[in-house]
């Protein structure tokens, strides 16, 4: 793979985003040049609380490196300085990690989640589709079967 490629990432059953995390920090080097292969395109979440921290890591992304990261962000993590107050450059990348982290269940909104993933992903070129639903241990609808039972998940 040439060191400039790029392989677009959709992540569906989100949660705060880890799967997606991972693959957008993921590095190789060639030579003396580094580049990350792998760009979360769209990544959708029907928890709101997961879906905030979501959000706030598609923020961070659009900045490059750590040392980019305005110190906004840090005040929203914080809970010093809310979204809305974001200064008109920052409401630009802000509204760019709102098209990226989606908050939706599919079944009921998986057409939406189709249109995003045309809009944003070429069908043309290698993409991936990773998700993360959970274990029946953290699910509260595999608890909800499964009362009185023991040892589901090791």
């Amino acid at each position: 793979m040439p060191a400039s490629k790029t392989i677009k990432v959709v992540d569906i059953f989100a949660g705060p985003g880890g799967l997606g995390e991972g693959f957008s920090s993921f590095e190789v080097e060639r030579g003396k040049a580094r580049h990350r292969p792998f760009q979360i395109a769209v990544s959708a979440e029907m928890n709101p609380k997961a879906h905030e921290t979501l959000l706030l890591r598609a923020f961070f992304r659009r900045f490059g490196s750590a040392s980019d990261v305005p110190e906004e962000y840090y005040e929203i993590v914080r809970g010093q300085r809310n979204r809305e107050d974001l200064s008109s450059e920052l409401k630009k990348e802000w509204k760019e990690a709102g098209k990226e982290a989606l908050l939706l269940e599919l079944g009921p909104e998986t057409d939406r989640l189709h249109k995003e993933i045309r809009t944003r992903v070429s069908l043309d070129e290698p993409w991936i589709l990773i998700g993360g639903p959970p274990c029946q241990a953290y699910s509260l609808a595999g608890r909800s079967q499964e009362q009185g039972q023991e040892g589901l998940c090791a």
